[in-house]
């Protein structure tokens, strides 16, 4: 995979030198990422948490992107857009212990697993404009696990009874491929927004002892100067 990467970026220099006419813009864009774990061993976290009757659910861990990008203009249909952006991912577990006692339901239990993974990220787009701004987008993206944090919360009768955040960094893969997607539209001002899907290839875990991937919707707003 980083050598089909690797291959792509030197392509896409040669090409732009070669067409040295084209016009080259760069931008600024920043959002809301939606992101969670998904993969066989989710799903056994998930029919396992079933039998809890919705007592503990998984959900997405909500987490943001900011960086810059350069849209190299081809034609008037297409154009490719390289980029460097932070993008915070991870997934949430979260959940109150049920039992049939009433000293447990009185007590209240609630727990948080938050999964904090901060990256940097490097997409590469193709755009297709469709109409007047309105666009379709897709392309490979390489990124770096810079740091991965977990939180881990439990409160009881309300008041909080373990708060830490601990290092996770050992074990999992420094290194994430994805395939983006999604629609677009860039104003005439150069204002522009974006809603797109990362879709993992690479398991989370180095070892390969459980089969796990990174998803991520973004909602991207950015400005071209």
């Amino acid at each position: 995979m980083k050598k089909i990467l690797f291959s792509f970026i030197a392509f896409l220099g040669v090409f732009v030198c070669t067409y040295a006419q084209v016009e080259v813009r760069y931008g600024i864009r920043g959002g809301m990422n939606l992101s969670s774990w998904q993969g066989e061993t989710m799903q056994s976290i998930s029919d396992l948490l079933g039998a809890t009757d919705g007592a503990v659910t998984t959900q997405s861990r909500v987490g943001f992107h900011a960086g810059g990008y350069a849209a190299i203009k081809l034609s008037d249909y297409f154009t490719l857009e390289p980029g460097l952006q932070y993008s915070l991912k991870g997934t949430e577990l979260t959940g109150r212990l049920n039992g049939n006692s009433q000293v447990i339901d009185f007590l209240n239990v609630n727990t948080t697993f938050r999964v904090q993974s901060h990256y940097i990220e490097m997409p590469i787009l193709a755009k297709v404009y469709l109409a007047e701004g309105f666009h379709l987008f897709a392309g490979p993206q390489v990124s770096y696990l810079v740091d991965n944090k977990v939180h881990v919360r439990a409160s009881v009768l309300g008041i909080s009874a373990f708060n830490r955040t601990l290092d996770i960094n050992n074990g999992f893969q420094k290194w994430d491929f994805s395939g983006v997607a999604g629609i677009g539209y860039r104003f005439v001002n150069g204002v522009n927004i974006m809603a797109a899907y990362d879709y993992g290839f690479q398991r989370l875990d180095e070892n390969k002892r459980f089969n796990t991937y990174n998803r991520t919707i973004k909602f991207s707003v950015g400005y071209e100067f």
